[in-house]
């Protein structure tokens, strides 16, 4: 799952560290994932030089049910997956969270380069085949549209 690179904005001399949200959404999910859900052992959230730190939440049934990541340092060259097990069910959501350092005298926007731009791209490892489950891209959530674009499909 990665965030529409065109929703990312870092704004110039923000305070401390700045957070993005993108959401996978409950009826994404619910659109493709198998009724018996799929058992995801591992996730990885992939940043360029800016970011800070990353958290996964899981939400089943509007709940926080569990951190499926929560990092707390971000080196773009030591990234690695962390392990652990988890069941995404049809209905759950996952709200991404990327922590990003801002620079003092310009704007960071979205796109590849890793000396420039900014990315919040989430990797989900699964145990189960989900044939329509190859990508999903989320868009940063607005005060003025909280989690409502996600879009799962295959490539």
């Amino acid at each position: 799952m990665f965030a529409n690179h065109d929703t990312i904005r870092i704004p110039a001399g923000a305070q401390k560290n700045y957070d993005l949200e993108m959401q996978l959404s409950s009826a994404a999910t619910r659109a493709v994932l198998p009724p018996e859900g799929v058992q995801l052992f591992a996730t990885h959230v992939h940043m360029h030089k800016l970011g800070q730190r990353a958290q996964v939440k899981l939400i089943r049934d509007g709940i926080h049910i569990m951190d499926l990541l929560n990092t707390n340092g971000h080196d773009p060259n030591m990234e690695r997956p962390t392990y652990g097990s988890g069941k995404l069910l049809p209905g759950d959501a996952l709200i991404v969270t990327c922590t990003y350092k801002a620079l003092p005298d310009r704007d960071v926007v979205g796109g590849w380069s890793i000396e420039e731009e900014e990315m919040c791209v989430l990797v989900l490892a699964m145990a189960s085949v989900v044939p329509d489950f190859r990508f999903a891209t989320g868009y940063l959530v607005r005060p003025d549209e909280p989690f409502l674009n996600s879009t799962v499909g295959s490539l």
